[in-house]
């Protein structure tokens, strides 16, 4: 305590004489040493500190002293004295009346002097909201089993003293009742605070009477709560955990004892049969229980308090370890005294208010690294609205007693080489400033910057109504934010002291926990990590801003068999949707602990930051039971709690696997109701105004999860660059229904029941028809030649052919096939280099009734085989060039074509046949397939019909088109360059082989092509911008890069265009010079389809925006199957879908094995191959590896 000096004003005493009833007497020591012990328990709880100077005094005899027995002796005041204890809250009661002994035995007196001496102080400081005198009785012999006796009585405690606080312990006569005795200065003591502090005072003397000397000081908690800081004794007080005599104890009772302790609960609640969650225990009620159990001597784990079914099974698995009882905790590594001289520079203050220096935790040294990297991040500024009754003088008062009684408000961070980060605790207060506006205040902190050094919290009043508040989060998190204000408030109206454990004594535990032990449990937890990180990395890298948000309450009721807490669920959903967003069995995500889940004493009092980031594995299996599900991740939660405060940036360093695991792109967090901001009387934030994490977050997606008594409050902050608002809606509305899910479905079911839940889906319902194309694709060309029969048709290196004459050219030969044999439904394969003659044959083929079936000329002789026997061709129309590779490839009838041969066919006026309706076959595209066999992609007309309609319009084609025909014809994407653009009224422009491959770009100067279809890989190796002719270039059959998009979407009209040959050219069309927000593996908007994205093991599971599946697509655009392979086609071409119920049943679906996921606008990203399947580019016919396409 400070002394008192010659400047402070003789206290006016009120007097407080308090009986307490009771006798009082016990074993530990002699009376004045129970009482000075109970004193210094006392203001170290009211200071939070453990080094005290305490001001003592004695009650001696006069001297002159009369020998009548009746006549009672004369007593006065000792000369006062100054006792400096150091104590520790780790050590037991029998240690602190040892240290209390030696003391008094040191303690500096001068005779008749008041010495004002205080030797070392790290007590309170000068302006103290309390300044104290302890009298104490002398011991007498024989009385040493009562703490007071007779003739003290006689005493009167009466005068004037410069303290605001003097205290006389109990004394009684024999059989009447212990009387405390105090006099305070009324002016600066409210009575009832200090009714308050002799009711904690009295208790603890009872205490320290009582309890085992070998107990320690850590669990003798005075209960320093507000509800007894009014002056008015408790009307209940706990019963204490009884320390164990044998082996045999009942360990039930002490079970329900402690768990009354803990969760605040009456003994008579609690029976055999309870359940710990059942009572509102959590994680942190948890750790707390095992804490004070092991303190007691008892060992119990934190993961068989939820693991166990209830209070009886907890009590079999409790074993009572005495040597526990004793044990201490492993005493931090020394550090080197660091430099005070250093430190002062840095810090720019005197080495004389330097009070104490230690090492910084893994969480302090990652947001200071951070904060000096990005400037402003993790330093937190908000601003409060003030009371109209505040008194601004008594704010300030209060904001300084907070201080003083928390040292981490007083911290600041400084860098040594030789020591690392730093925390350096100063004398000095909170650094205070005055605006006389808000717009000056603003002015005033542009541009202002935190360094290593500076004060982490700074105080602002501008205007008569407003306080600022700037913290760095190297000092607080959610959960001691509310502690600071409620602490604040407290001291506001008078009901300090609040005792608090220092942050210190966190940060000394982190230096005793084992770093290999920290290093094998997140190797060995992370091994062998695989996962695709949501949401997906940009191309371009930006730091994310996260300014979006989405937010939803929901009513969470858990079912006793479920046996996990809410925090549990809430976290399993949030694996549970990332693997569905993700589409990966294994999930790595940032899990934001409260940090608290450590043995430290009362932690959940403590102000400072225990909040820690680890990457938090979750693996979906869906044929794992909801039940063994919720209780791995309990369990990987317990666990993973000793290791938390390893770091986040030592964890990435230990492997490849560790660094992958850190690499996640979101992070969620389960915010108990302490963390929620207290409502007071005196301040509340302003409009808007929070303190949290979220405003500085490096993830582009951030979950915070709010629980209070069944009521969950979900907020997701999000970066509106990466993900849309509709996004992440639809992201909220799935993790919902998840979490309700979870604690709904019977514990039996399986993930896989889970996710079958029928659920809605906002774009189910919500998409327009496509209109499908009744009509035979030739038919459609029929009607461009009779409009305008003498517009170019086709523009080729061996001539140039209008519509009229390639009417009439096609018509000749469709003849002449009829009489082949060739009708409806009977398939024709094909085989022309880049030819007028080929573009002719495909349109007599498709008039004669028949469907095409095209060869590549660079095909080997096997495959030419395989797809001419796969098809049941009759016949091959061919060139003069191919005929004398195929007759050794076939035995089949081949028709060769030439122009001399096409000249002398006769002319023909009238149709080959019968009539082709919409239904029959237009094409079989053979492509290479999943397995060594080609499978024929099935199109029939209406299928061809309709895609050219949607995808002709997408392209923009029309009659002043000129479509470089490039792509090999056994690639559908030939018939969009060519049949489509004919079907739009456009010009089909055909270079020679040895053009193609060789000078494409003269070619389509010479021909003055404007519309082009190339791979990004082809784009990448050309120059096409020196075409001046070029308007629209499509790039496709790989993900186009963003590098191309960003080259060519200013350039030309760039598209992008998806689609597989089992649905007819392209079904979805990006337009990247349109929309700017496009990127690369933006898929665009569906054409001729409807896409879907469904679960890739179970299509009847439809996946909500966002959530990555199997692209499925439906609609005109969609074909008839694969030719001749049932099992394929069942397999791939699917009916009858669950989500789709309640419509049509002849809808049909195909499932593409392409991982993609639906936008917010409507549009699909492409992700990855379901698979690593080879596949071939579709405009070159070059084979490509599946992982090349993914993006």
């Amino acid at each position: 305590m400070p002394p008192p000096t010659s400047g402070w004003r003789q206290a006016d005493c009120e007097a407080i004489h308090r009986s307490s009833g009771s006798h009082w007497s016990g074993s530990n020591g002699g009376p004045s040493d129970v009482a000075l012990a109970a004193w210094a328990f006392l203001l170290s709880a009211y200071y939070g500190t453990h080094e005290l100077t305490i001001w003592t005094t004695s009650i001696v005899q006069d001297e002159d002293v009369s020998q009548d027995a009746e006549v009672p002796p004369k007593w006065r005041l000792a000369t006062e004295c100054t006792i400096t204890i150091a104590l520790d809250r780790l050590g037991t009661v029998d240690d602190l009346f040892a240290d209390i002994a030696s003391a008094r035995q040191a303690a500096p007196c001068v005779g008749g002097q008041r010495n004002h001496s205080t030797g070392i102080h790290y007590g309170p400081p000068e302006d103290s909201v309390l300044s104290s005198l302890l009298v104490l009785a002398p011991d007498v012999h024989g009385a040493a089993d009562r703490l007071t006796h007779s003739g003290f009585s006689h005493f009167d405690l009466t005068g004037d003293y410069p303290y605001d606080l003097v205290v006389r312990p109990p004394t009684c006569t024999d059989g009447g009742e212990a009387v405390f005795e105090a006099l305070f200065d009324d002016q600066l003591q409210d009575h009832s605070h200090v009714i308050w502090l002799l009711l904690r005072y009295e208790e603890l003397i009872r205490v320290f009477c009582d309890e085992p000397r070998a107990i320690r000081l850590s669990t003798l908690e005075p209960p320093l709560s507000a509800s007894t800081s009014s002056g008015h004794a408790s009307e209940h007080e706990p019963d204490r955990l009884p320390a164990p005599e044998t082996k045999e104890a009942d360990l039930e009772q002490v079970m329900i004892q402690a768990w009354s302790d803990v969760l605040e609960v009456p003994h008579h609640a609690i029976s055999r049969s309870s359940r710990f969650q059942d009572l509102g225990g959590n994680s942190l009620d948890a750790m707390k229980l095992a804490v004070r159990l092991q303190l007691r001597g008892y060992h119990l784990s934190v993961a068989d308090i939820f693991q166990k079914p209830d209070l009886a099974a907890l009590a079999e698995v409790t074993k009572y370890d005495h040597s526990l009882e004793s044990e201490r905790p492993v005493a931090p590594q020394t550090m080197p005294h660091p430099p005070h001289d250093d430190i002062a520079v840095q810090c720019a203050i005197s080495a004389t208010s330097i009070e104490d220096v230690y090492p910084a935790t893994p969480f302090q040294e990652a947001t200071i690294a951070l904060t000096l990297k990005d400037t402003g991040s993790y330093l937190t500024t908000r601003t409060f609205e003030l009371a109209e009754h505040v008194d601004v003088l008594r704010l300030r008062a209060a904001w300084q007693a907070v201080c003083a009684a928390n040292p981490i408000l007083r911290t600041r961070f400084v860098y040594l080489p030789e020591h690392g980060m730093l925390q350096i605790v100063v004398a000095d207060g909170p650094q205070w400033a005055e605006m006389p506006s808000r717009e000056d205040q603003m002015s005033e902190d542009h541009g202002r910057r935190w360094a290593l050094g500076d004060p982490c919290l700074r105080l602002e009043l501008f205007g008569p109504d407003h306080l600022r508040v700037t913290m760095h989060h190297a000092i607080y998190d959610g959960w001691s934010l509310g502690l600071i204000f409620s602490d604040l408030d407290k001291y506001y109206h008078g009901q300090g002291p609040i005792a608090r454990p220092s942050y210190k004594v966190f940060a000394e535990y982190l230096q005793t926990v084992d770093a290999a032990e920290s290093e094998t449990y997140w190797r060995s937890r992370l091994a062998g990590v695989s996962f695709e990180p949501f949401p997906k990395p940009s191309d371009i890298w930006a730091q994310p801003l996260c300014t979006g948000k989405s937010e939803t309450s929901l009513q969470l009721d858990i079912p006793n068999p479920l046996m996990a807490t809410a925090a549990t669920l809430a976290t399993a959903a949030w694996g549970l949707v990332l693997s569905r967003y993700s589409d990966s069995s294994d999930v790595s995500f940032g899990y934001i602990s409260s940090g608290r889940s450590v043995p430290v004493d009362r932690v959940d009092t403590v102000v400072g930051p225990f909040i820690c980031s680890v990457p938090m594995r979750v693996t979906v299996d869906r044929s794992t039971t909801v039940q063994e599900f919720l209780r791995q991740v309990q369990t990987d939660l317990l666990e993973m709690g000793p290791y938390a405060h390893y770091g986040l940036q030592n964890i990435q360093k230990l492997s490849q696997d560790t660094a992958h695991a850190c690499a996640f792109r979101n992070t969620f967090v389960v915010r108990p109701s302490q963390e929620d901001f207290p409502s007071l009387d005196i301040v509340k934030p302003a409009s808007g105004q929070n303190m949290t994490l979220a405003d500085y977050q490096t993830y582009p997606l951030n979950g915070s999860c709010s629980l209070d008594r069944g009521r969950v409050r979900v907020r997701l902050r999000f970066d509106p660059e990466i993900l849309s608002q509709s996004q992440a809606d639809g992201f909220l509305g799935f993790y919902g229904r998840m979490l309700t899910g979870l604690a709904s479905i019977v514990p039996d079911a399986t993930i896989a029941d889970l996710w079958k839940r029928p659920s809605s889906i906002p774009y189910l319902a919500a998409r327009p028809p496509i209109v499908a194309v009744d009509r035979c694709v030739h038919e459609m060309i029929e009607d461009q030649a009779r409009s305008h029969p003498e517009s170019e048709a086709i523009c080729s290196w061996d001539g140039s052919c209008t519509f009229g004459e390639l009417d009439r050219l096609s018509r000749k030969l469709s003849h002449y096939l009829r009489r082949k044999g060739v009708g409806p439904n009977t398939y024709v394969c094909f085989s022309f280099e880049k030819s007028t003659l080929a573009i002719v044959a495909i349109l007599a083929i498709l008039k004669a009734g028949g469907a095409c079936v095209p060869l590549d000329i660079s095909l080997p002789p096997d495959r030419t085989r395989q797809i001419v026997n796969k098809s049941r061709a009759s016949i091959v129309v061919c060139s003069s060039e191919q005929a004398a590779r195929l007759r050794g490839d076939t035995t089949v009838e081949l028709a060769v074509i030439d122009s001399t041969m096409l000249s002398d066919l006769p002319e023909s006026q009238h149709s080959p046949g019968p009539s082709v309706g919409a239904e029959d076959v237009s094409f079989a595209v053979f492509t290479s397939g999943s397995t060594a066999l080609p499978k024929g992609c099935v199109w029939t007309h209406r299928t061809l019909s309709s895609s050219a309609t949607a995808n002709g319009a997408a392209l923009g084609l029309d009659r002043r088109s000129r479509v470089l025909q490039y792509a090999a014809f056994m690639w559908d994407v030939s018939i969009l360059e060519s049949v489509v653009t004919l079907v739009r009224g456009g010009c089909v422009c055909l270079p020679s082989e040895e053009m193609r491959l060789n000078d494409p770009l003269a070619f389509m100067t010479w021909s003055r092509v404007n519309t082009a279809i190339f791979t990004p890989t082809f784009v990448r190796s050309v120059r096409l911008e020196d075409v001046d002719c070029l308007e629209t270039l499509c790039v496709g059959g790989e993900v186009v890069g963003q590098d191309t998009i960003e080259s060519y979407r200013s350039k030309f009209r760039l598209l992008g265009g998806y689609g597989p040959s089992e649905t007819c050219m392209c079904v979805a069309i990006a337009d990247y010079s349109a929309d700017a927000t496009l990127r690369s593996g933006n898929l665009g908007h569906s054409t001729s389809v409807h896409l879907w994205i469904v679960d890739p093991q179970d299509p009847h599971i439809l996946m909500p925006d966002g959530a990555a599946g199997d692209i499925v697509m439906e609609g005109p655009g969609v074909g008839r199957g694969y030719l001749d392979d049932p099992a394929q086609t069942s397999s791939a071409f699917l009916c009858g879908l669950a989500w789709a119920h309640g419509t049509s049943s002849s809808r049909v679906f195909y499932r593409s094995g392409d991982i993609g996921r639906r936008n917010g606008d409507g549009t699909v990203t492409f992700i990855r191959r379901k698979d690593d399947q080879v596949k071939y580019d579709r405009p070159t016919g070059k084979r490509v590896l599946g992982h090349l396409e993914r993006h």
